[in-house]
């Protein structure tokens, strides 16, 4: 922040002032979420394919899976698989929380 020319580094503030940051994003570049997940957006955009790549489901019938562009649909018959859904399966965690995230 700056005042007359002078700048001030915020190194500590209390509820109210945090509450105000945050409801005047416009004021404060480095409180507006939208614009910092925007940001995390645009750099992690070329690393998703390699993500999802590396998390994709080991399968006999990918070879059957739909391509739209590079990226393969899963069959309704591989997703009804068991070993597809169980939870110690560290490939579909991965992919479950890429697309909560995504």
């Amino acid at each position: 922040m700056s005042l007359k020319d002078f700048i001030f580094h915020i190194v500590s503030a209390d509820e109210y002032t945090l509450v105000y940051i945050e409801h005047h994003p416009e004021h404060f570049g480095q409180a507006n979420v939208a614009a910092i997940m925007e940001k995390v957006r645009c750099a992690l955009k070329n690393r998703m394919v390699e993500f999802m790549g590396s998390s994709a489901p080991v399968c006999h019938d990918v070879d059957k899976w739909d391509t739209i562009g590079e990226v393969r649909i899963m069959p309704p018959s591989v997703a009804a698989e068991p070993e597809f859904h169980r939870h110690e399966n560290p490939r579909h965690e991965a992919e479950m929380a890429a697309k909560s995230h995504g």
